[in-house]
C-alpha cells in the first residue's frame, strides 16, 4: 500500500513535470529570440536591436545615445579650433583646411592646456564615422553625417559658429545671419550714397 502510494506521488510529479516542461521552454526560446531594450523597455527581435559599443539597445536608442556623444565630442572639438584659431590669429602659417589637418595639428599640441581633452576620437561620431570640416562665407563648420551616414541630409548633427545645430536648426540660424547681413550691407551702401549726396 505503501509503494502504491509512493507510486502514485510519482506519477503526480511525472505529471506536473510534462505541463511545466513545455511552458519553460516556450519561455526560453521567446527570451532567446527577442530582447528587452535596456533604455526603453520595448521588445525587439535580434534584427532590429543594436550591438556596438557595449551598447545593448533598440537601435532608436542606440541612434538617440550615439547622438548626444556626437554632440559632446563635437563641442569640445569645436571650442579647441576655435581656440587654435585665436591663439594663431598672427601666424602666417595657414590654419588646416580639412579635417585630417586639424586633426595632426590639434593632437600635435595634445599636451597643452587647452587643447588636452581633444584625442583621436573627437574626430569620429559615435557611428564611427568621420568627422567632415568645412569653410563657409559664414565661417567654418564641422559636421557629422548621422545615424545614415550620409552627409548633406536632414539628420546631419553640425558645429558652427560655437553652437551644435541639426540640419534644420542649422539652415534656419544660416538664412537668419545672410539676411541680416544684407541689411547691414544695404544699410551701409544707403549712408555712403546719403554721405555723397550730402557732400
Amino acid at each position: 500500500m505503501q509503494r502504491r502510494g509512493k507510486g502514485m506521488a510519482m506519477n503526480k510529479y511525472i505529471k506536473i513535470g510534462l505541463i511545466i516542461f513545455p511552458i519553460v521552454t516556450l519561455i526560453t526560446i521567446l527570451l532567446l529570440s527577442f530582447r528587452f531594450c535596456y533604455y526603453c523597455g520595448n521588445v525587439s527581435s535580434k534584427e532590429n536591436m543594436t550591438f556596438q559599443y557595449t551598447f545593448i539597445g533598440c537601435e532608436d536608442c542606440f541612434n538617440q545615445k550615439a547622438s548626444e556623444l556626437t554632440e559632446r565630442r563635437m563641442r569640445e572639438l569645436l571650442f579647441a579650433i576655435m581656440s587654435y584659431k585665436i591663439d594663431n590669429e598672427d601666424s602666417i602659417e595657414p590654419h588646416p583646411k580639412n579635417i585630417d589637418q586639424w586633426k595632426k595639428e590639434l593632437l600635435a599640441v595634445y599636451n597643452s592646456h587647452t587643447y588636452r581633452h581633444i584625442n583621436q576620437y573627437h574626430f569620429s561620431d559615435a557611428w564611427g564615422n568621420p568627422i567632415q570640416y568645412r569653410d563657409d562665407e559664414l565661417g567654418y563648420l564641422i559636421i557629422s553625417a548621422g545615424a545614415d551616414g550620409v552627409f548633406d541630409t536632414t539628420d546631419d548633427i553640425i558645429g558652427a559658429w560655437g553652437t551644435i545645430y541639426n540640419a534644420k536648426q542649422y539652415k534656419e540660424s544660416r538664412d537668419y545671419q545672410l539676411k541680416q547681413r544684407e541689411e547691414q550691407r544695404q544699410r551701409k551702401s544707403f549712408r555712403i550714397e546719403k554721405q555723397t549726396d550730402s557732400g
